[in-house]
């Protein structure tokens, strides 16, 4: 069976600047394919038209809150590791996220640069793929 591949990313976010942030780093530096939600109802109906290889999905929704998302996500597609993005502080995050497996937990701001790499490397540990040697 062929390893993984991380190609498509699907985002929930709902401030506008971040998802243009998120479009620079993923699909114009990282090369990925990206589908932006703004919130909960759309990732729904995403989820279900979408086929992700991974999930980045923000802690706070303005119709829903990430850690109910992330229930959903995670009874629908189990094989689709989800990243929380937030700015909350680790102690507030900690909190909301304390019981929940997420792949993976990314603060904002987030340095553009170097995001589709930790995505990939968050990605490939979620699947047990082994970091090629460098």
């Amino acid at each position: 069976m062929p390893e993984p591949t991380l190609r498509r990313i699907m985002c929930v976010e709902d401030d506008a600047d971040i998802q243009m942030i998120l479009e620079m780093a993923l699909v114009d530096l990282g090369g990925f394919d990206l589908h932006l939600c703004s919130d909960g109802a759309s990732a729904r109906i995403a989820l279900q038209e979408q086929q992700p290889d991974l999930i980045l999905l923000d802690l706070l929704l303005p119709d829903t809150d990430g850690p109910t998302l992330f229930g959903e996500i995670t009874t629908a597609k189990p094989e689709v590791p989800v990243v929380f993005i937030t700015a909350a502080g680790a102690q507030h995050a900690d909190r909301r996220l304390s019981g929940l497996k997420s792949a993976g937990l990314i603060g904002k701001p987030f340095n553009p640069m170097t995001l589709a790499s930790q995505l990939s490397d968050i990605f490939n540990r979620f699947h047990g793929v082994a970091e090629p040697n460098t």
